[in-house]
């Protein structure tokens, strides 16, 4: 019901007549479920943005907003789900997003890393892509992921040290 109600709101702000005008908010609202382990979610976030495909910003009206859509995107063309890779495939299509933006290596890594196994998948294979487009990033992204790894496990030594301490007490 949920995800139903998204594509209706999207539908109710997409600047056509007698609707209102999205803002940049909502879309980023919009963008969230697209990191969600529910693939309804997913599906419904995609169907949302192909509502609003007109009215959403460029790349030259917010630049920031467009990379954060098209790497939602771009990701979402990776997902396990067929349903969301094909919808993912033609918002694509739709928003002319042929290949990558080059601003996206970076970027991709805390998707790559993210908390959500559904996510992480298709980031990496949207990251292999994005890199054989955009081969120059590929050492600072790999030295990305090594700071990224480390940092992950050092969270989980202290997590292991505080554990092992609280069983001495014991």
């Amino acid at each position: 019901m949920a995800n139903k109600a998204m594509v209706e709101v999207a539908t109710c702000i997409s600047c056509q007549a007698g609707c209102t005008c999205i803002k940049q908010e909502e879309v980023i609202v919009i963008l969230d479920p697209l990191t969600s382990p529910c693939y309804a979610s997913r599906e419904s976030a995609l169907q949302a943005l192909k509502c609003l495909v007109l009215v959403l910003p460029t790349i030259d009206d917010n630049y920031e907003l467009r990379l954060m859509i098209a790497q939602r995107v771009w990701v979402a063309s990776y997902d396990d789900h067929k349903n969301v890779r094909s919808l993912a495939e033609s918002l694509r299509e739709d928003l002319f997003l042929e290949e990558p933006y080059e601003d996206m290596c970076l970027k991709l890594v805390d998707d790559v890393t993210h908390p959500e196994e559904i996510v992480c998948r298709a980031a990496a294979k949207c990251l292999a892509d994005c890199l054989q487009c955009h081969g120059k990033h590929i050492v600072t992204t790999i030295q990305l992921l090594l700071v990224r790894y480390e940092e992950k496990l050092e969270v989980g030594l202290s997590s292991c040290r505080r554990y092992c301490s609280a069983l001495a007490i014991i």
